[in-house]
């Protein structure tokens, strides 16, 4: 509506010019063309225009708000219906956030699979391929290696079956009461690692640094790897090769990968194994998607992940072909402006990318004339929900996002959230009824 009126703006003093122009030339006093361009400058809007709109887009706020999507900025209705591309995050958002682990290979390529999904630790198992269970650390203690230190980063606990902290922390639910934090290096998107300094209650002076992050990471940060758990190997080129053809064989099948690492400080790391963590997609993601994609809208995703797993779900929701292109966040960093407007419409997913990736992408979008739609689950991406042209947010939202949002999604079911959210205005007028009853069908 701003350009609209802009035009408008225009349009109008060109030719309340020109009449002014014309009337001068046959000889009208000048005060008279003055006083009949004021009038034709009163009279080029009409009078009800800005009534209408405000109780169409009312009614828009209205429409929306019957399926649980709360519109903060009554313009954020208009710009809903000129939205080209939206861009959004994996987690939370293509997925449901229930982060629950389903593989744990050790560094000595012992693994075990758990037969479980979800966050009640009573529906499933841990076993091994062989089908026995792993229920001692005895028998199997390059296992409990991996499993301990999981353990002991856990900073979130279950409610009644709710997450209270961070659901990727939550997959490995047995405490360690016998271990005492001393220090702690949080997660950063730079370092992609989380490191705490620990020592045990019964041996005091004796402390021990663990560290979890990308598999990458890990391993460029580790002298050596574990050998049941406790015997220090060296680490060879071929070891390494295993490991991150064993951590990109997971990543492919969709599962996010999470390295472990233990030691006496940062300098003396040993490998100590992997966990493959699933967050299954929300159901209905896929035909939600394509009703989108079938109104000319491009999706695409944006993620802090890595291409496996990004590509894995990107196919599987049918963002994603075979020959498409992916831009990771560091190829990002190596590209001007200008080559990044080039290459960004054929991009369909943005893995690796860290908050400032994120805000270059929205930029670029913009500057080739698209409209960007942008959603997230998080806070970490403030900064680019602000520039984006319309911002969702698809969970609780803290003070700072709530301060910049112009919709809200209070129910957070994505077959519903996308086209409720973005497009019912656009659909409302191009799709058709047919479109209509297609979309809101629970």
């Amino acid at each position: 509506m701003d350009q609209l009126g802009k035009q408008f703006f225009f349009y109008f003093l060109r030719v309340i010019g020109l009449i002014f122009s014309i009337g001068l030339i046959l000889g009208r006093p000048a005060m008279d063309m003055f006083t009949i361009g004021v009038s034709l400058a009163v009279a080029a809007i009409l009078e009800g225009l800005p009534i209408v709109v405000a109780v169409t887009s009312a009614i828009g706020v209205m429409r929306m708000g019957n399926r649980n999507a709360v519109v903060k900025k009554l313009s954020a209705v208009e710009t809903l219906g000129c939205v080209t591309v939206t861009c959004s995050d994996k987690t939370g958002i293509f997925t449901q956030n229930i982060m629950t682990a389903c593989v744990v290979i050790s560094a000595d390529e012992c693994q075990a699979e758990v037969t479980r999904t979800g966050y009640d630790p009573s529906d499933g198992d841990c076993c091994l391929q062989n089908g026995e269970l792993v229920s001692g650390s005895e028998r199997y203690p390059s296992i409990a290696c991996v499993i301990e230190i999981g353990c002991i980063f856990n900073n979130a606990q279950l409610a009644n079956g709710t997450v209270i902290g961070q659901p990727t922390e939550t997959n490995l639910d047995t405490l360690c009461n016998n271990i005492r934090r001393l220090h702690e290096i949080p997660f950063t998107f730079d370092s992609k690692l989380m490191a705490i300094q620990v020592e045990q209650l019964n041996k005091p002076g004796e402390p021990e640094t663990l560290v979890k992050g990308a598999i990458d990471r890990i391993l460029d940060i580790c002298i050596g790897y574990l050998e049941n758990g406790n015997i220090k190997m060296q680490m060879t080129k071929g070891k390494y090769d295993q490991i991150i053809q064993t951590a990109s064989g997971l990543g492919q099948s969709g599962l996010r990968v999470i390295g472990m690492a233990r030691g006496s400080d940062m300098r003396s790391l040993y490998y100590a194994g992997l966990v493959g963590i699933l967050d299954p997609s929300r159901p209905g993601c896929l035909q939600s998607i394509e009703i989108i994609q079938s109104a000319g809208v491009s999706v695409k995703m944006v993620t802090g992940y890595g291409l496996e797993t990004a590509t894995s779900m990107g196919i599987c929701l049918g963002l994603h072909k075979q020959n498409d292109i992916c831009l990771s966040g560091p190829q990002i960093d190596d590209l001007k402006d200008s080559e990044l407007e080039q290459l960004i419409q054929s991009v369909t997913i943005f893995y690796k990318a860290s908050p400032r990736h994120k805000l270059r992408i929205v930029k670029a979008l913009q500057n080739i004339g698209e409209v960007v739609a942008m959603t997230e689950d998080g806070v970490n991406d403030a900064v680019a929900l602000k520039k984006s042209d319309i911002e969702g947010f698809f969970s609780l939202p803290t003070e700072t996002t709530l301060d910049i949002l112009k919709c809200l999604k209070y129910e957070q079911l994505f077959t519903i959230s996308w086209t409720n959210f973005f497009f019912y205005d656009f659909i409302n007028r191009f799709g058709g009824e047919l479109a209509r009853n297609k979309i809101w069908m629970d």
